[in-house]
């Protein structure tokens, strides 16, 4: 059960630092969720690296 939650811990820190390509709604849905600006201004890179 362990190595599942180890799995998953991964994965999530993996999204979270924007290593997978995520469709332009569920981007800002999961901004909105961890209370960021839905939309960045223009000529603002969207990699989370450069943020």
């Amino acid at each position: 059960m362990s190595e599942i939650l180890g799995v998953a811990e991964d994965l999530i820190s993996k999204w979270e630092q924007g290593l997978f390509p995520q469709p332009a709604k569920v981007d800002r849905a999961y901004r909105r969720l961890r209370g960021e600006p839905d939309r960045l201004p223009k000529g603002v890179p969207r990699s989370r690296e450069a943020a």
